[in-house]
């Protein structure tokens, strides 16, 4: 690896975990990991320290087979371990025996305002670092975590959403499918001039009602939802018939409602979902609790599972 590794709960436990992992089975946890299972690391790229925590399943103590990964970029103003708790995405990883990477963002200053966020928006600040951050966050736990390079899926909420559609435009080839939640698609995220401009899965969440991220979406800089989607359409092939269902995975009356979307026949087995909901805001769908200003939450999707269950098909 070209970037140095500064800091892993100690620079010795890092090396000592590497001799155990060393890409091979495994018969014990990497050293180091906290009471649930994390791993903070701190790397360095292009000369500023950058920070992330790697979660493993329980599962992987046990596994043979190298682990899927799945990389969450939280949204603007967030950490890793907030969004992690916010989510409770990793029960649901657990199960299908993931290794998630939580990197984190940092602080920018746009108009927006200011906060640990992504640069998604193409050349607008650091987004190449970004870009290399994450690419290297990857490359560290396939190297050194028994980890399948086949097998690896990225995931965002808001502005993570957003960065999820920049790395695709940037270095989809590496990657084996996408999720994004309350953020849709830059128009130069689908732009023949990308790095990678092909097919690939992806499972769409938004609200028609999301007060911070609108439906119509920002006139110069990305689609409207229902235009995006049928990019993806058009992208990925997808010439069988559409399935259509209200979803209700809850018994609690949120006032909001779910519509899951499946396009059927799509090329080279390449999936594409769609769930739009009604009546809820920008928060994360079956959010563990409530955050000033992106409530209502709505209850009839549970995102994590659904992003975790989309994942494990593919």
């Amino acid at each position: 690896m070209t970037n140095k590794i500064v800091q892993m709960g100690g620079l010795m436990i890092w090396l000592l975990s590497v001799v155990i992992w060393g890409g091979h089975a495994l018969a014990d946890m990497p050293l180091g990991l906290d009471d649930q299972n994390n791993l903070k690391i701190d790397i360095e790229i292009q000369g500023m320290n950058r920070e992330m925590v790697v979660h493993f399943s329980p599962k992987l103590a046990k596994s043979k087979k190298p682990a899927p990964i799945i990389v969450f970029l939280h949204g603007f103003n967030a950490t890793s371990t907030g969004t992690m708790e916010y989510t409770n995405f990793n029960h649901y990883a657990d199960k299908e025996g993931y290794i998630v990477i939580y990197p984190q963002g940092l602080v920018h200053a746009y108009e927006w305002g200011t906060g640990t966020q992504w640069d998604a928006w193409f050349g607008s600040g650091t987004g190449e670092n970004d870009i290399a951050f994450i690419n290297q966050a990857i490359d560290l736990v396939i190297e050194n975590y028994h980890a399948d390079e086949t097998k690896v899926f990225m995931t965002g909420y808001s502005n993570g959403a957003s960065m999820t559609y920049r790395m695709l435009c940037e270095s989809g080839q590496r990657l084996a499918g996408i999720a994004t939640v309350a953020s849709q698609m830059q128009f130069l995220a689908n732009q023949p001039d990308c790095a990678y401009y092909g097919k690939m899965p992806l499972l769409h969440i938004q609200s028609k009602d999301d007060p911070i991220v609108p439906w119509q979406g920002y006139p110069e800089f990305t689609y409207p939802v229902e235009e995006s989607i049928e990019a993806w359409v058009v992208r990925n092939e997808c010439v069988g018939r559409v399935k259509v269902k209200n979803v209700k995975e809850s018994k609690i009356d949120d006032q909001s409602s779910a519509i899951r979307t499946r396009y059927k026949r799509c090329a080279d087995g390449n999936k594409l979902e769609f769930i739009a909901l009604e009546g809820a805001g920008h928060a994360w769908p079956n959010a563990m609790f409530e955050v000033d200003g992106l409530s209502p939450i709505n209850r009839d999707v549970n995102a994590s599972k659904s992003i975790v269950k989309f994942f494990s098909k593919l």
